[in-house]
C-alpha cells in the first residue's frame, strides 16, 4: 500500500478576503468592512449571504434617497391608485 502524501491547509485565495466586492455601493461596502472587521467569515456561503445582505442595505439607501428626494408617498386606495404625499 503507497502512502498518501501529508494534507496542507490552504489559505485564502483572494487577495483581501476582506475587502467588498466591488459590485456594492458606499452603504453595502461600509456594512461589509464592519461586519468582516468584527466576525471572521471565511465560507464561501457566509460570504454569499453577506453579499446579499450588502446589497440590500445599498437598495435600501437608495430607497430613502428617493423619498428624501421625492417625499413619502402611499396610495389611498388600492383600487383606486391614488398616489397621495405625506
Amino acid at each position: 500500500m503507497s502512502k498518501k502524501p501529508p494534507l496542507t491547509v490552504v489559505g485564502s485565495t483572494a487577495e483581501n478576503a476582506s475587502a467588498p466586492p466591488p459590485t456594492l455601493g458606499k452603504a453595502g461596502a461600509d456594512l461589509w468592512r464592519t461586519i468582516t472587521t468584527e466576525y471572521g467569515i471565511d465560507d464561501a456561503g457566509g460570504r454569499e449571504i453577506l453579499r446579499q445582505c450588502c446589497a440590500a442595505e445599498d437598495r435600501a439607501a437608495e430607497c430613502a434617497a428617493a423619498i428624501d428626494r421625492d417625499a413619502p408617498m402611499g396610495c389611498a386606495r388600492h383600487r383606486d391608485r391614488k398616489i397621495i404625499r405625506y
